[in-house]
């Protein structure tokens, strides 16, 4: 029983801190804030940044804001879960830590996942005019732009986003799960690795 509640309230927890992290993104990239997919995650997530929102003001393109909520949050709840399912007194310091590394893990899985949805809607329905289609387009191409001004198109094949694909994977193999094994980050309490 408690092992089912431990996944219940883990997968609740990830959701949470995936639409924060997911709102960083849009913030970073300036995502179109009147996307209704925008205004929801937006609004979902708006109840946590709120208090806060006049103490740490954004820095540039970077809401330091959301990012530190995001932080909190997830070191907040990988440090209850493992107090209260594995009596586990862990540092705090270990645990923002853990919960940067799993964080800056997240930013990469959204980067990586958006960039397959746009593959697929490049086949599927190129001139997609849907606000989910718009919000990939938005995360994807501030990643895709360097790399397509360096890259040779072949044949007006489109190399950027395997190059991106490879550069993701080598700072998640090559940099953060090393990282993570050496500060022996706690696998089922963080979700971004």
């Amino acid at each position: 029983m408690s092992q089912a509640l431990f996944s219940l309230l883990n997968a609740a927890a990830g959701i949470l801190v995936f639409f924060l992290v997911l709102r960083f993104v849009m913030q970073l990239v300036r995502a179109n804030y009147y996307n209704p997919i925008c205004q929801g995650i937006s609004k979902a997530t708006a109840p946590l940044l709120a208090p806060t929102a006049r103490l740490l003001p954004d820095v540039g393109p970077v809401s330091t804001n959301t990012l530190v909520i995001t932080l909190l949050v997830q070191s907040v709840i990988a440090w209850g879960l493992a107090y209260y399912f594995y009596s586990a007194m862990l540092s705090p310091l270990m645990v923002l830590l853990w919960s940067a590394l799993s964080i800056v893990g997240m930013i990469l899985k959204v980067i990586f996942f958006a960039l397959i949805v746009m593959i697929i809607l490049s086949w599927v329905a190129p001139q997609a005019n849907h606000p989910g289609a718009e919000l990939v387009w938005q995360i994807t191409e501030p990643v895709i732009a360097p790399v397509r001004r360096v890259m040779p198109e072949l044949g007006g094949l489109d190399l950027s986003p395997i190059a991106v694909f490879l550069l993701i994977q080598f700072i998640e193999n090559g940099a953060l799960r090393p990282m993570a094994a050496a500060v022996r980050m706690p696998g089922q309490l963080f979700f971004g690795l």
